[in-house]
Formats: structure tokens, sequence, C-alpha cells
């Protein structure tokens, strides 16, 4: 999966793994390393807020619901890029902040952020399958981003079908190492349960103008202070 994201080279320091005694430095990735244009802004956004809605029965304090339109197709040679303007998008929301860990990353270019997929190939900060425990500290980052194939076929086009899971699947690990207060993003064609310890924030629907047919699922999810995984 390969996305990208404005941002100068930097270096970026790795969060402690159990067991860990130091940090060690890790290098993060510019945006020439995949060939793949920056994040430019959104050119046009149909949005529905809560108020628009009475989300009292279906969210239980779900504070926006509604879509979201970014203008010009996907990059087709980056299978399951996100839309351009997708990340400056949640900064501008609040969503995107502090120490943030992206599972099942890609190639993406995100300077300052740390890259954790099962391919050792796209060279992420951690090679590690996001379905089960990493080996990363509980509570070290502020927001865990995750986007990984939204489906058995797609996930052919990275070679990982055989560790193919539903959205469900990395969401118990994502809560784990997010910090009380943090938030879990998750973007799929699924909507996820309710992650245990959390609250749902946000449910918009995602898609690329004029290519309307796949409507991506991205849901925000706030830890509750003082949970812990059970």
């Amino acid at each position: 999966m390969t996305k990208s994201c404005s941002g100068n080279h930097t270096r970026q320091t790795k969060p402690k793994k159990r067991g860990d005694n130091n940090q060690t430095p890790a290098t993060s990735f510019s945006d020439g390393d995949t060939g793949q244009p920056a994040e430019k802004e959104p050119d046009r956004a149909t949005t529905l807020s809560g108020s628009d809605f009475d989300l009292s029965d279906i969210s239980r304090g779900t504070k926006c619901f509604g879509a979201w339109s970014f203008k010009g197709k996907d990059n087709k040679h980056y299978f399951g890029a996100f839309p351009n303007g997708f990340l400056n998008w949640l900064k501008k929301q609040g969503w995107y902040y502090g120490r943030v860990c992206h599972i099942c990353s890609g190639t993406l270019v995100d300077s300052g952020s740390y890259r954790v997929d099962i391919r050792p190939e796209v060279k992420p900060d951690l090679v590690a399958d996001g379905r089960k425990d990493t080996g990363i500290i509980d509570e070290t980052f502020d927001v865990v981003i995750i986007d990984p194939p939204y489906s058995l076929e797609l996930s052919k086009n990275y070679g990982t079908e055989k560790f193919f899971g539903g959205i469900d699947s990395f969401t118990k690990e994502a809560f784990r190492i997010v910090k009380n207060n943090g938030l879990v993003v998750t973007l799929s064609y699924q909507i996820p349960k309710r992650i245990k310890g959390c609250g749902f924030i946000a449910v918009w629907g995602i898609y690329t103008i004029p290519s309307t047919s796949y409507m991506r699922c991205l849901t925000v999810s706030k830890k509750r202070a003082g949970e812990k995984l059970r």
C-alpha cells in the first residue's frame, strides 16, 4: 500500500519496544522516494454535520457524520493510496497530531510519523503484523491510523493475501499502543465494531471525484482515560 504526504526529509526517534533500554534513531522518508505527488488541499468538499442528523439512536455520542469528496483520481500506480489532501484534512479536523503511528503503512511518506508494515521491502520503521502484538510499549502514540488492504482481492496487489484480515483484526493492537484520550483512525470499506474502551467521535464516507463508485469508511475513535486492554 502506497500513500504520500508532504513533508521534509527529517530524522525521528523510534518508540521504545518492550525490553528496549535505549531509543535508537530511525530515518523518515521524503516525497521523492516514491515519486508520488505531495499532498494537496482538498479542492471540493461535500459535508453533512452532526447537527443535520439525530444520531442519538445510532452513534451514542458520535460528534459528526457525513461525507467528504476529494477532486481528482487516485494515483493508479499506487494501489490503496490516500486521496490527495487526505492527511492535511485530518489535521484540520484535529484528528492528526502529536506522535502518529501508521499500521499497514506501505511506502507512505509522512515525516515524523512511525510506520509499521509486514513487508520489509517497503522499509517501515518496524516490520510487524499489525493484527498481533507488535512489541511497542503500551500507550506510546497520540494517534494510530489503520489503513489495511480493503479486500482479499486487493491484498493480492501487495502479496499479503495470506495475512489479510478485516479492519476489526487491527483495532485491538491499535487500542493498546494509543495513549489515554488518544485517537484510533480507520479507513476501510468496512465499518469497524466499536472498540472496547473507546467511543466513536466521527464516522465519514470518503470518496474521490469523479470516481465515486467506491466509498471508503473513515472512523475516529477516542480512547477513554484509564482504559486498559482486556
